[in-house]
């Protein structure tokens, strides 16, 4: 009988413990990947108001440049801006003018882009590009 309990209490601590990794591992592999971030009309700071759109998008490529995105101007108040990190790929559009910007996301590659959801890195590269265009239009003088 003691045999019994002893193997019985062996087993349920095996069962408790598989399943404990099953679930982190499972909780591990879905935590990397979250919706795209995506920047809707962002309101641009009362400093742009003294900008042209022409400097608007120029301190935006120049601000984005310091984190290694390289911008090109494909309409007069949109930009389209790629980065390549190692062996990952991001591209997003950026619309602008002195009332609002907003920051879309075109395409990645090895950042696990699928249904709408995508690595985390990317949205926080996302979110650092929002937080330095504000931070350029602030300084203006």
């Amino acid at each position: 009988m003691t045999m019994f309990l002893i193997s019985d209490f062996k087993m349920r601590n095996l069962i408790h413990v598989l399943l404990a990794i099953a679930i982190t591992t499972g909780l591990v592999g879905c935590g990397s990947r979250a919706p795209v971030y995506n920047v809707e009309r962002h309101a641009m700071p009362a400093k742009a108001k003294a900008l042209s759109t022409q400097e608007i998008g120029q301190r935006i490529c120049e601000v984005l440049s310091r984190r290694e995105w390289n911008c090109n101007q494909t309409t007069a108040n949109t930009l389209v801006c790629h980065l390549k990190r190692r062996t990952h790929n991001a591209i997003v559009q950026i619309d602008y003018n002195q009332d609002y910007f907003s920051i879309h996301y075109i395409d990645t590659n090895n950042l696990r882009y699928e249904c709408g959801t995508v690595h985390a890195k990317y949205n926080k590269w996302i979110k650092l590009m929002e937080k330095d265009i504000l931070r350029s239009i602030n300084q203006a003088n």
